[in-house]
């Protein structure tokens, strides 16, 4: 008859906690017929026997025919000294002259580890064993030892599955596992959630297609490993060696020796660490996260691609690369090339110069430096008194917090037609055309001497465009409209608050403006098929309500009313 199966799980318990006992069970793996008599003892780890607990040598447990499960206890001797963990072993042995063991010394077959703690808090134990171990629900971690071929599988807790030198089978089923096979073909499987493997060239990897499968983790420490299926992300450990991803989105990892990363298809990240590195993101919108000794390997139509990197970085002579990413908070800088670059500033005083692409600039917190060059482009400060220079092209300026007051946007003559987003009030400066109000503030909106675009939020706006010929849209909320030049429109959509024009001309109140106010030297005023009110100046006016029940308001002067 072949020999059953024996295990020996064992477990933590509390010094000073009753029952002061630590708890282990010894399970064969099917039951027998007859009586079967199994023989176990007590030995040292760091806890010391006769001090922390009480000796067991050769003591007997007995299985009754059919019986699979026993239980054995070992008595915590309570001290009044605040330890550290100790632990403590149990040997499992058949007896000598039996029918399982013939031989005429006892057959050791199983080791389990007990843990005693001070604290309530440790919860950790580790099993050893030279059989199949499946965790209680109850235990975190399994380790195999010795070189049989045998399988560990865990439980719905976090466990940390070890294998021995044999080829093993882990099985992490529920929880966020790490399995190591250790020496041996072994084969790893992680279950649900997220996973780590650590693995030799010799181990084989199934990763679950369900639904919580989980993002999971690859540790390899030889070279030209490439990440199996439904693996996400693949870390090298040790030494100056390489790795490839797969199709899925992956997360790359280097170590501190020079190693290779490749991340085929997919929106990979790459990140080679401290020594010389070679990255090649592959096909996919690939980060490469580098420092100055690496180099950068993509391909044309690789995809929209990133540099992030804690120093300065050109992309000027490396076409196929679109964005950098500022790091930390040194002053570094970033400079594109002619492709749609992405630039971000980090904390730093950073210059972010693009080529001739449309291009987006976004500065950090320190007092950073935007040149646009050619193309359209969008350039946003962030904190920090920064100063923006579009170039050629129809440039976008975003002041999107109230410390961009100090900003200083400059442009050259004849570049485009460009436009200032801002949530404060703002004045256009010289060489630049539009300007947009956004959030919900209620803050003015004012031109310079070409023809502007002036565009409210929903809130209530000033909108003065000045000289050139303005086109002004208040949008929401009660606007008013200064106009000033013959050529200026005024744009009104229905139902969009309480509207007032402020003309210093004799002035037509256009669709959807309820009231005009003539200022300066205007002569007439006239109103729409609204109800109007219609107030004069200090002149002789001519104010003529027309559709409408209108009021009229003549102010000073000899005024003549219709």
């Amino acid at each position: 008859m072949a020999n059953p199966n024996i295990s020996i799980v064992g477990t933590t318990a509390v010094e000073g906690i009753a029952p002061n006992k630590l708890n282990f069970v010894i399970s064969i793996s099917e039951p027998l017929s007859s009586e079967f008599k199994l023989n176990y003892s007590t030995f040292n780890g760091t806890a010391v026997s006769s001090k922390d607990y009480t000796t067991a040598t050769n003591s007997v447990i007995t299985f009754a025919p059919g019986e699979t499960v026993k239980n054995i206890t070992v008595d915590i001797l309570n001290d009044d000294i605040n330890e550290v963990d100790k632990d403590l072993f149990v040997n499992v042995f058949i007896p000598k002259s039996t029918t399982f063991n013939p031989s005429t010394t006892d057959l050791l077959v199983a080791t389990a580890r007990g843990t005693i703690t001070d604290t309530l808090s440790a919860t950790n134990t580790t099993v050893l064993a030279d059989s199949t171990i499946t965790d209680k629900n109850t235990i975190e971690n399994l380790t195999l030892t010795g070189s049989d071929n045998i399988n560990g599988k865990g439980n719905k807790l976090n466990n940390i599955l070890t294998g021995n030198a044999g080829a093993n089978l882990l099985e992490g089923v529920d929880g966020q596992d790490t399995l190591d096979g250790q020496a041996g073909a072994d084969v790893l499987k992680g279950g649900l959630n997220n996973d780590t493997y650590i693995i030799d060239s010799n181990d084989t990897i199934y990763e679950d297609t369900v639904v919580g499968a989980g993002i999971d983790t690859v540790q390899a420490s030889f070279s030209n490993h490439t990440l199996g299926a439904n693996l996400e992300n693949l870390v090298l450990i040790r030494n100056s060696i390489s790795g490839n991803g797969n199709e899925l989105a992956n997360f790359l990892t280097g170590n501190n020796f020079n190693n290779s990363l490749v991340g085929n298809d997919g929106n990979d990240t790459l990140q080679g660490n401290i020594g010389t590195d070679t990255v090649n993101g592959g096909n996919g919108n690939d980060i490469f996260i580098i420092d100055t000794n690496d180099t950068i390997i993509e391909g044309i139509d690789g995809g929209i691609d990133t540099v992030s990197a804690a120093l300065t970085y050109a992309i000027d002579n490396s076409p196929n690369l679109e964005n950098i990413q500022l790091l930390g908070t040194g002053n570094f800088n970033a400079i594109g090339n002619n492709s749609n670059n992405k630039l971000i500033g980090n904390g730093g005083k950073n210059t972010l110069a693009a080529g001739r692409g449309d291009d987006i600039l976004n500065g950090g917190s320190g007092d950073d430096s935007f040149y646009g060059g050619d193309g359209n482009d969008l350039l946003e400060g962030g904190l920090g008194n920064d100063t923006l220079k579009g170039g050629l092209g129809d440039d976008t300026y975003v002041l999107n917090n109230p410390e961009d007051i100090n900003d200083s946007i400059g442009d050259y003559t004849d570049s485009g037609i460009d436009q200032v987003n801002s949530v404060f009030s703002y004045t256009l400066p010289i060489n630049l055309e539009n300007l947009l109000l956004i959030g919900t503030e209620n803050i003015n909106a004012t031109g310079n001497s070409v023809a502007n675009s002036l565009i409210g939020n929903s809130s209530d706006n000033i909108l003065n465009g000045l000289a050139g010929s303005d086109i002004m849209a208040g949008g929401l909320g009660n606007d008013i409209y200064i106009v000033e030049q013959t050529a200026d429109t005024v744009v009104e959509e229905k139902v969009t608050g309480i509207d007032t024009v402020e003309s210093s001309l004799n002035y037509l109140l256009g669709n959807n403006v309820e009231n005009l106010l003539l200022t300066s030297t205007a002569i007439t005023g006239t109103g729409n098929e609204l109800n109007n009110y219609v107030i004069g100046n200090s002149s002789n006016n001519n104010l003529i309500g027309n559709v409408g029940l209108d009021t009229l308001d003549g102010g000073l002067g000899n005024d003549t009313m219709e």
